[in-house]
């Protein structure tokens, strides 16, 4: 894929020989791109070092790839690591991939959309509608995130288009997200919380059922309810899965976004907390 890309802006730097300035972008968007190739082959060259490395031999190949482990190459994997960021969700949605009837179901249904929409209200009723009806299913979230990623970068998409696509591609993602499970948005939330008291209070709210009894749907993040015993054992499924894949050999599995050693010992630290404090 990389050669073909560089073939094709070869041909097109041949082709405007009759115009020095472009010609000039095009050889330097060339040398560009063929720099980052490199980098990223040699990021992926010193990632499968590690992963095909034991424990005990990691902080030798630090000390031997150092030059090249800097900032860019940390920038690399936070994006590797949240494009691989396998949910429930976005299997889901590699399932829909091969079923190419419910991708052309969904191509329908999006066109549809489209046409009923005036305005950026109409829009978020539309959108609303479908997440109420179930109908923002994988597949149709996977349409909507393709016509966003094709008309983002374009240069000849209007740029009033490129904002509808985004309003649209956006607003699904967050009424998709009131369907998770509470404990993950509240997880997902105490996360982001900083001051010991401040998460405390964070869980005294998780804690303290509504008014009249029942689960605040479609309530914002730190004021859905869950009980202690369901919120820990969400952890502890979270932590299960992060110790069973450092047991392994492959750091690119479904549980790479719990790689990060401070999310998990956040994670702890808020486990032990509820188990002192609300059981």
């Amino acid at each position: 894929l990389a050669e073909g890309v560089f073939y094709r802006l070869e041909e097109l730097t041949k082709r405007s020989a009759s115009n020095l300035r472009e010609q000039a972008k095009l050889r330097n968007l060339l040398r560009s791109i063929r720099n980052i190739h490199q980098e990223y082959k040699r990021y992926r060259a010193i990632t499968k070092k590690f992963e095909e490395s034991p424990e005990e031999d990691w902080e030798g190949l630090v000390a031997h790839n150092h030059e090249y482990m800097q900032g860019p190459f940390f920038e690399f994997w936070e994006r590797t690591l949240s494009s691989r960021d396998q949910t429930e969700e976005q299997a889901q949605a590699n399932a829909a991939m091969l079923d190419e009837q419910s991708l052309q179901d969904a191509g329908s249904r999006f066109h549809s959309l489209l046409e009923k929409i005036n305005s950026l209200e109409d829009a978020d009723k539309e959108i609303d509608s479908l997440q109420r009806e179930g109908k923002l299913d994988p597949a149709l979230m996977l349409t909507m995130a393709k016509a966003y990623s094709g008309v983002k970068e374009s240069p000849y998409v209007k740029e009033e288009v490129k904002d509808i696509m985004a309003h649209l591609y956006f607003k699904a993602k967050e009424s998709a997200a009131r369907d998770q499970p509470p404990e993950v948005r509240i997880l997902k939330h105490l996360l982001t919380i900083e001051g010991s008291r401040e998460l405390r209070e964070a869980l005294d709210q998780a804690f303290t059922p509504p008014e009249d009894g029942a689960p605040s749907e479609g309530a914002e993040q730190d004021y859905l309810f869950t009980t202690p015993p369901k919120l820990t054992q969400y952890v502890d499924s979270i932590l299960v899965a992060y110790d069973t894949q450092r047991e392994g050999t492959n750091l690119l599995g479904q549980t790479a976004k719990l790689m990060d050693p401070a999310v998990i010992t956040r994670l702890r630290d808020i486990g032990q907390l509820i188990r002192r404090s609300y059981m």
